[in-house]
Protein backbone atom coordinates (compact mmCIF):
# COMPACT_ATOMS: atom_id res chain seq x y z
CA UNK A 1 0.00 0.00 0.00
CA UNK A 2 2.96 2.41 0.68
CA UNK A 3 4.34 2.16 -3.00
CA UNK A 4 0.45 3.23 -4.13
CA UNK A 5 0.96 6.27 -1.48
CA UNK A 6 4.02 7.01 -2.97
CA UNK A 7 3.03 7.02 -6.47
CA UNK A 8 -0.10 8.88 -5.66
CA UNK A 9 2.35 11.85 -3.92
CA UNK A 10 4.64 12.27 -7.02
CA UNK A 11 1.43 11.78 -9.27
CA UNK A 12 -0.06 15.12 -7.82
CA UNK A 13 2.74 17.04 -7.23
CA UNK A 14 4.50 16.68 -11.15
CA UNK A 15 0.78 17.41 -12.67
CA UNK A 16 0.78 20.40 -10.19
CA UNK A 17 3.76 21.50 -11.85
CA UNK A 18 3.13 20.92 -15.40
CA UNK A 19 -0.04 23.29 -14.77
CA UNK A 20 1.28 25.80 -12.99
CA UNK A 21 4.33 26.04 -16.01
CA UNK A 22 1.49 25.79 -18.80
CA UNK A 23 1.82 28.73 -21.27
CA UNK A 24 -1.17 30.74 -21.07
CA UNK A 25 -2.83 28.63 -17.86
CA UNK A 26 -6.02 29.70 -16.85
CA UNK A 27 -7.66 30.25 -13.69
CA UNK A 28 -9.05 27.05 -13.82
CA UNK A 29 -5.27 25.19 -15.09
CA UNK A 30 -4.10 27.20 -11.32
CA UNK A 31 -6.98 25.94 -9.83
CA UNK A 32 -6.85 22.03 -10.23
CA UNK A 33 -3.41 22.51 -9.83
CA UNK A 34 -4.15 23.68 -6.38
CA UNK A 35 -6.19 20.48 -5.97
CA UNK A 36 -3.39 18.49 -6.74
CA UNK A 37 -1.08 20.29 -4.36
CA UNK A 38 -3.66 19.75 -1.84
CA UNK A 39 -4.10 16.23 -2.35
CA UNK A 40 -0.47 15.22 -2.59
CA UNK A 41 0.59 17.30 0.68
CA UNK A 42 -2.75 15.34 1.91
CA UNK A 43 -1.33 11.82 0.87
CA UNK A 44 2.31 12.96 1.95
CA UNK A 45 1.04 13.70 5.87
CA UNK A 46 -0.82 10.38 5.54
CA UNK A 47 1.99 8.24 4.86
CA UNK A 48 4.21 10.13 7.44
CA UNK A 49 1.61 9.61 10.01
CA UNK A 50 1.46 6.16 9.14
CA UNK A 51 5.65 5.35 9.09
CA UNK A 52 5.37 7.17 12.52
CA UNK A 53 2.95 5.84 14.03
CA UNK A 54 4.35 1.86 13.35
CA UNK A 55 7.83 3.36 14.31
CA UNK A 56 5.58 4.40 18.01
CA UNK A 57 5.56 8.07 17.14
CA UNK A 58 9.23 9.22 17.70
CA UNK A 59 8.18 12.55 16.03
CA UNK A 60 5.24 13.29 18.15
CA UNK A 61 5.13 17.33 15.76
CA UNK A 62 4.18 15.11 12.93
CA UNK A 63 0.97 13.83 14.72
CA UNK A 64 -2.47 14.82 13.32
CA UNK A 65 -0.89 16.73 10.33
CA UNK A 66 -3.52 14.95 7.79
CA UNK A 67 -7.48 15.70 8.46
CA UNK A 68 -7.26 19.36 8.25
CA UNK A 69 -6.51 19.28 4.15
CA UNK A 70 -9.86 17.31 3.77
CA UNK A 71 -11.62 20.42 4.41
CA UNK A 72 -9.89 21.88 0.82
CA UNK A 73 -10.62 18.74 -1.19
CA UNK A 74 -14.51 19.60 -1.89
CA UNK A 75 -14.41 23.37 -2.42
CA UNK A 76 -11.06 22.73 -4.71
CA UNK A 77 -12.57 20.34 -6.64
CA UNK A 78 -16.08 22.40 -7.65
CA UNK A 79 -14.33 25.95 -7.43
CA UNK A 80 -12.52 23.96 -10.41
CA UNK A 81 -15.98 23.05 -12.17
CA UNK A 82 -17.60 26.45 -11.74
CA UNK A 83 -13.94 28.36 -13.18
CA UNK A 84 -14.36 26.30 -16.17
CA UNK A 85 -16.42 28.65 -17.84
CA UNK A 86 -13.71 31.43 -17.56
CA UNK A 87 -14.72 33.28 -14.26
CA UNK A 88 -11.54 35.00 -13.39
CA UNK A 89 -12.45 36.58 -10.14
CA UNK A 90 -13.94 32.96 -8.57
CA UNK A 91 -11.60 32.60 -5.88
CA UNK A 92 -12.25 36.21 -3.99
CA UNK A 93 -16.10 35.86 -4.85
CA UNK A 94 -15.92 32.40 -2.79
CA UNK A 95 -13.02 32.67 -0.67
CA UNK A 96 -15.21 32.30 2.92
CA UNK A 97 -15.94 28.66 1.54
CA UNK A 98 -11.78 28.03 2.74
CA UNK A 99 -13.29 29.90 6.20
CA UNK A 100 -14.06 25.84 7.68
CA UNK A 101 -10.18 24.70 7.00
CA UNK A 102 -9.00 27.81 8.99
CA UNK A 103 -11.21 27.30 11.80
CA UNK A 104 -10.24 23.81 12.17
CA UNK A 105 -6.37 24.33 11.70
CA UNK A 106 -7.40 27.43 15.16
CA UNK A 107 -8.79 24.33 16.89
CA UNK A 108 -6.08 21.79 15.87
CA UNK A 109 -3.50 24.51 17.33
CA UNK A 110 -5.32 25.01 20.43
CA UNK A 111 -6.31 21.45 21.35
CA UNK A 112 -3.60 19.63 20.36
CA UNK A 113 -0.54 20.69 18.27
CA UNK A 114 0.91 22.13 21.48
CA UNK A 115 -0.49 20.02 24.17
CA UNK A 116 2.65 18.08 25.97
CA UNK A 117 4.22 15.23 23.54
CA UNK A 118 2.88 12.34 26.03
CA UNK A 119 -0.42 13.71 26.33
CA UNK A 120 -0.52 13.88 22.27
CA UNK A 121 1.08 10.47 22.17
CA UNK A 122 -1.34 9.09 24.60
CA UNK A 123 -4.26 10.01 22.90
CA UNK A 124 -3.13 8.64 19.20
CA UNK A 125 -2.29 5.22 20.77
CA UNK A 126 -5.68 5.14 22.74
CA UNK A 127 -6.95 7.07 19.66
CA UNK A 128 -9.50 8.68 23.00
CA UNK A 129 -8.93 11.98 20.63
CA UNK A 130 -11.86 10.46 18.81
CA UNK A 131 -13.95 10.68 21.88
CA UNK A 132 -13.97 14.42 21.78
CA UNK A 133 -17.52 16.59 20.56
CA UNK A 134 -14.74 18.62 18.26
CA UNK A 135 -13.39 16.19 16.38
CA UNK A 136 -17.03 14.46 16.02
CA UNK A 137 -18.10 17.51 14.67
CA UNK A 138 -15.28 17.55 12.24
CA UNK A 139 -15.95 13.96 10.85
CA UNK A 140 -19.21 15.68 10.89
CA UNK A 141 -18.65 18.26 8.34
CA UNK A 142 -16.42 16.47 6.17
CA UNK A 143 -19.01 13.67 5.72
CA UNK A 144 -21.24 16.10 4.94
CA UNK A 145 -19.65 19.03 2.72
CA UNK A 146 -17.61 17.43 0.77
CA UNK A 147 -20.42 14.60 -1.00
CA UNK A 148 -22.35 18.01 -1.14
CA UNK A 149 -19.75 20.28 -3.04
CA UNK A 150 -19.60 17.32 -5.42
CA UNK A 151 -22.87 17.06 -5.70
CA UNK A 152 -23.11 20.48 -6.84
CA UNK A 153 -20.22 20.14 -8.67
CA UNK A 154 -22.17 17.61 -10.78
CA UNK A 155 -25.24 19.83 -10.95
CA UNK A 156 -22.87 22.43 -12.37
CA UNK A 157 -21.54 20.36 -14.90
CA UNK A 158 -24.84 19.29 -16.17
CA UNK A 159 -25.27 23.27 -16.60
CA UNK A 160 -22.38 24.14 -17.76
CA UNK A 161 -22.75 21.04 -20.66
CA UNK A 162 -25.80 22.45 -21.45
CA UNK A 163 -24.80 26.17 -22.01
CA UNK A 164 -22.06 24.63 -23.78
CA UNK A 165 -24.24 23.24 -26.63
CA UNK A 166 -25.53 26.88 -26.87
CA UNK A 167 -22.15 27.74 -28.16
CA UNK A 168 -20.78 25.04 -29.64
CA UNK A 169 -20.91 23.10 -32.91
CA UNK A 170 -18.95 20.13 -31.89
CA UNK A 171 -18.52 18.39 -28.45
CA UNK A 172 -15.33 16.64 -29.08
CA UNK A 173 -13.34 18.70 -27.21
CA UNK A 174 -15.46 19.64 -25.14
CA UNK A 175 -17.28 16.89 -23.36
CA UNK A 176 -17.01 16.54 -19.73
CA UNK A 177 -18.58 13.37 -19.20
CA UNK A 178 -15.20 12.17 -18.10
CA UNK A 179 -15.75 14.61 -15.14
CA UNK A 180 -19.19 14.04 -14.66
CA UNK A 181 -18.37 10.51 -13.80
CA UNK A 182 -15.11 11.13 -11.77
CA UNK A 183 -17.28 13.38 -9.85
CA UNK A 184 -19.91 10.77 -9.38
CA UNK A 185 -17.77 8.07 -8.30
CA UNK A 186 -15.81 10.63 -5.65
CA UNK A 187 -19.56 11.63 -4.34
CA UNK A 188 -20.32 7.77 -4.34
CA UNK A 189 -16.49 7.04 -2.57
CA UNK A 190 -16.80 10.27 -0.42
CA UNK A 191 -20.29 9.47 1.13
CA UNK A 192 -19.26 5.68 2.03
CA UNK A 193 -16.27 6.48 3.82
CA UNK A 194 -18.16 9.61 5.49
CA UNK A 195 -20.79 7.09 6.80
CA UNK A 196 -18.04 4.47 7.64
CA UNK A 197 -16.33 6.95 9.99
CA UNK A 198 -19.12 8.30 11.59
CA UNK A 199 -20.71 4.54 12.30
CA UNK A 200 -17.15 4.04 13.63
CA UNK A 201 -17.09 6.43 16.29
CA UNK A 202 -19.69 4.45 18.14
CA UNK A 203 -19.40 0.90 16.89
CA UNK A 204 -15.17 0.96 16.37
CA UNK A 205 -14.74 -1.91 13.93
CA UNK A 206 -11.76 -0.77 12.46
CA UNK A 207 -8.73 1.47 13.79
CA UNK A 208 -8.07 4.68 13.09
CA UNK A 209 -4.83 4.09 11.41
CA UNK A 210 -6.09 1.53 9.46
CA UNK A 211 -8.93 3.51 8.21
CA UNK A 212 -6.61 6.35 7.04
CA UNK A 213 -4.40 4.19 5.13
CA UNK A 214 -7.22 2.16 3.23
CA UNK A 215 -9.13 5.56 2.02
CA UNK A 216 -5.58 7.38 0.77
CA UNK A 217 -4.58 4.48 -0.92
CA UNK A 218 -8.22 4.71 -3.00
CA UNK A 219 -7.91 8.20 -2.66
CA UNK A 220 -4.69 8.18 -4.49
CA UNK A 221 -5.81 5.82 -7.21
CA UNK A 222 -8.95 8.63 -7.42
CA UNK A 223 -5.98 11.35 -8.09
CA UNK A 224 -4.14 9.41 -10.32
CA UNK A 225 -7.20 9.05 -12.66
CA UNK A 226 -8.08 12.57 -11.98
CA UNK A 227 -4.86 13.53 -13.13
CA UNK A 228 -4.73 11.25 -16.30
CA UNK A 229 -8.32 12.50 -17.63
CA UNK A 230 -8.41 16.06 -16.00
CA UNK A 231 -5.21 17.80 -17.13
CA UNK A 232 -5.85 18.63 -21.00
CA UNK A 233 -9.02 20.26 -19.70
CA UNK A 234 -9.37 24.19 -20.96
CA UNK A 235 -12.00 26.51 -20.21
CA UNK A 236 -14.95 26.77 -22.65
CA UNK A 237 -15.27 30.59 -22.54
CA UNK A 238 -12.48 32.80 -22.24
CA UNK A 239 -14.19 35.17 -19.53
CA UNK A 240 -17.72 34.53 -18.28
CA UNK A 241 -19.08 37.77 -20.34
CA UNK A 242 -18.08 36.02 -23.93
CA UNK A 243 -21.01 34.42 -25.69
CA UNK A 244 -23.11 35.77 -22.97
CA UNK A 245 -26.85 35.76 -23.22
CA UNK A 246 -28.89 39.10 -23.08
CA UNK A 247 -32.62 38.02 -21.83
CA UNK A 248 -34.27 40.35 -24.11
CA UNK A 249 -38.32 40.22 -24.29
CA UNK A 250 -38.15 41.01 -28.36
CA UNK A 251 -35.56 40.61 -30.52
CA UNK A 252 -34.57 43.67 -32.76
CA UNK A 253 -34.63 42.06 -35.95
CA UNK A 254 -37.88 39.94 -37.32
CA UNK A 255 -38.22 36.58 -37.09
CA UNK A 256 -39.23 36.42 -40.58
CA UNK A 257 -36.02 38.65 -41.67
CA UNK A 258 -33.93 36.50 -39.55
CA UNK A 259 -34.64 33.24 -40.79
CA UNK A 260 -34.72 34.16 -44.24
CA UNK A 261 -31.02 35.42 -44.08
CA UNK A 262 -30.27 32.24 -42.13
CA UNK A 263 -31.44 30.08 -44.07
CA UNK A 264 -29.66 31.89 -46.71
CA UNK A 265 -26.51 32.10 -45.30
CA UNK A 266 -26.61 28.00 -44.62
CA UNK A 267 -27.20 27.08 -48.42
CA UNK A 268 -24.73 29.49 -49.74
CA UNK A 269 -22.13 29.82 -47.63
CA UNK A 270 -22.22 25.95 -45.89
CA UNK A 271 -20.67 27.68 -42.89
CA UNK A 272 -21.59 24.23 -40.99
CA UNK A 273 -18.43 22.21 -42.52
CA UNK A 274 -16.18 24.46 -40.48
CA UNK A 275 -15.78 21.52 -37.52
CA UNK A 276 -14.83 24.26 -35.60
CA UNK A 277 -17.85 26.41 -35.92
CA UNK A 278 -19.17 28.56 -32.50
CA UNK A 279 -22.73 30.66 -32.41
CA UNK A 280 -20.29 33.47 -32.58
CA UNK A 281 -18.85 33.00 -35.51
CA UNK A 282 -22.48 32.06 -36.99
CA UNK A 283 -23.58 35.68 -35.67
CA UNK A 284 -20.58 37.93 -37.39
CA UNK A 285 -21.31 36.25 -40.45
CA UNK A 286 -25.14 37.56 -40.31
CA UNK A 287 -23.87 41.00 -38.89
CA UNK A 288 -26.17 40.21 -35.53
CA UNK A 289 -25.43 39.90 -31.93
CA UNK A 290 -25.30 36.48 -30.80
CA UNK A 291 -27.58 36.89 -27.84
CA UNK A 292 -30.29 37.43 -30.58
CA UNK A 293 -29.35 34.07 -32.79
CA UNK A 294 -29.23 32.22 -29.35
CA UNK A 295 -32.69 33.56 -28.38
CA UNK A 296 -33.76 32.78 -31.74
CA UNK A 297 -32.36 29.18 -32.38
CA UNK A 298 -34.02 28.82 -28.52
CA UNK A 299 -37.02 30.60 -28.39
CA UNK A 300 -38.62 30.34 -32.20
CA UNK A 301 -36.86 27.30 -33.87
CA UNK A 302 -36.57 25.22 -30.18
CA UNK A 303 -33.18 23.57 -31.30
CA UNK A 304 -29.91 24.68 -29.06
CA UNK A 305 -26.92 25.60 -31.90
CA UNK A 306 -24.82 22.44 -31.83
CA UNK A 307 -28.40 20.79 -32.54
CA UNK A 308 -29.46 23.43 -35.72
CA UNK A 309 -25.74 22.98 -36.99
CA UNK A 310 -25.42 19.08 -37.08
CA UNK A 311 -29.31 19.04 -38.61
CA UNK A 312 -27.12 20.53 -41.27
CA UNK A 313 -24.20 18.17 -41.36
CA UNK A 314 -26.44 14.89 -41.33
CA UNK A 315 -28.73 16.63 -44.05
CA UNK A 316 -25.62 17.11 -45.88
CA UNK A 317 -24.22 13.66 -45.44
CA UNK A 318 -27.08 12.31 -46.49
CA UNK A 319 -27.02 14.21 -49.60
CA UNK A 320 -23.59 13.13 -50.08
CA UNK A 321 -24.35 9.64 -49.93
CA UNK A 322 -27.20 9.94 -52.55
CA UNK A 323 -25.55 11.76 -54.97
CA UNK A 324 -22.08 9.93 -55.19
CA UNK A 325 -20.17 12.55 -54.32
CA UNK A 326 -17.04 11.00 -53.40
CA UNK A 327 -17.00 7.75 -54.76
CA UNK A 328 -13.63 6.81 -53.37
CA UNK A 329 -14.44 7.81 -49.64
CA UNK A 330 -15.74 5.76 -46.90
CA UNK A 331 -17.90 6.15 -44.59
CA UNK A 332 -16.10 8.58 -42.36
CA UNK A 333 -14.41 10.03 -44.92
CA UNK A 334 -17.94 11.88 -45.64
CA UNK A 335 -19.16 12.53 -42.72
CA UNK A 336 -15.39 14.69 -42.13
CA UNK A 337 -16.27 16.35 -45.64
CA UNK A 338 -19.47 17.64 -43.61
CA UNK A 339 -18.18 19.16 -40.93
CA UNK A 340 -17.49 15.95 -38.33
CA UNK A 341 -14.14 15.61 -36.37
CA UNK A 342 -14.57 12.30 -35.06
CA UNK A 343 -16.29 8.79 -35.88
CA UNK A 344 -18.08 8.56 -32.17
CA UNK A 345 -19.41 12.22 -32.29
CA UNK A 346 -20.70 11.47 -36.03
CA UNK A 347 -22.21 8.03 -35.01
CA UNK A 348 -23.72 9.64 -31.93
CA UNK A 349 -25.60 12.51 -33.91
CA UNK A 350 -26.31 10.17 -36.85
CA UNK A 351 -28.27 8.00 -34.64
CA UNK A 352 -29.77 10.87 -33.13
CA UNK A 353 -31.56 12.33 -36.18
CA UNK A 354 -31.94 9.14 -38.10
CA UNK A 355 -32.58 6.60 -35.26
CA UNK A 356 -30.15 4.10 -37.53
CA UNK A 357 -26.69 4.01 -37.68
CA UNK A 358 -24.91 5.36 -41.42
CA UNK A 359 -23.98 1.97 -42.22
CA UNK A 360 -27.82 0.59 -41.90
CA UNK A 361 -29.00 3.95 -43.86
CA UNK A 362 -26.40 3.63 -46.30
CA UNK A 363 -27.38 0.01 -46.77
CA UNK A 364 -31.25 0.61 -46.60
CA UNK A 365 -30.46 2.85 -49.69
CA UNK A 366 -28.60 0.18 -52.18
CA UNK A 367 -31.73 -2.03 -51.45
CA UNK A 368 -34.06 0.91 -52.32
CA UNK A 369 -32.04 1.35 -55.57
CA UNK A 370 -32.40 -2.49 -56.82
Amino acid sequence: MNIILIIGIFESLVLALLLFLKKNRTISNNLLASFFVIYGINILTAYIEIINQKQGYPYPALIMLTPAFLLLHGPLLWLYIKSLQGSRNIIRKYLFHFLPFVLFIFNLSIRFWFIPDEEKIGLMTSESFQLRWTYFLFVLVIAVSIPTYLFFGLVELNRIQKRVKEFYSTMDNNNLNWLRNLVFVGLILYSIFGFLHISNLFFSFISYKDYQEVAFVIASVFILILGFLGHKQTTFFNSENDFKIINSTNLEINSKVLYDKLEFLMKRSKPYLNPDLTILDLANLMEIDTSELSKYLNKTMELNFYTYINKYRIQTFKEYVESNKFPDYNILGIAFECGFNSKATFNRVFKYFENTTPKAYIQSLKKNKT
